[in-house]
């Protein structure tokens, strides 16, 4: 767990950034560990969200639907057959998601996020980690014990 803190006190600042696009570009960049299109695909979902549930006018940037295009095949291959050109003129059309389209950019999301995980579990320290969640329950226990006297 000292791999997450570190990269939050190294690249998050202390008041929480604008947006959910914001955390995960910091979180993309200090680990550089998801696949590009997987991240182009998490700004599409959070883009087409924003527009639904917040009448956002925002749009994915020029380079990440360049991304999206690019890895055309890969997503092809990757999610059943989704073509993701028909998924951004959904989108580009100002239409609603199809069930395709949420299907495939959930389960890119989950991708990126196994990704970072697979990232922190390398780079983490794994035996300091259990220490400390078995300190900060041994503490809280104490804790609990004698509030409870």
């Amino acid at each position: 767990m000292a791999a997450v803190k570190a990269f939050g006190d190294t690249y998050l600042p202390k008041q929480k950034p604008k947006g959910v696009r914001a955390r995960v570009a910091a979180l993309d960049y200090a680990l550089e560990a998801m696949p590009p299109h997987y991240r182009a695909c998490l700004a599409l979902l959070v883009s087409w969200r924003n527009r639904h549930v917040h009448r956002s006018t925002d749009a994915i940037s020029s380079s990440d639907r360049e991304e999206l295009v690019s890895a055309q095949d890969a997503i092809y291959e990757a999610h059943s057959h989704c073509d993701i050109l028909k998924t951004l003129e959904q989108y580009d059309g100002m239409k609603g998601p199809t069930l395709k389209d949420i299907s495939t950019l959930i389960s890119a999301s989950h991708r990126a996020i196994a990704a970072v995980d697979a990232k922190i579990l390398v780079t983490a320290n794994l035996k300091r980690y259990a220490q400390d969640v078995l300190s900060r329950a041994f503490r809280k226990s104490r804790k609990t014990t004698r509030d409870a006297q």
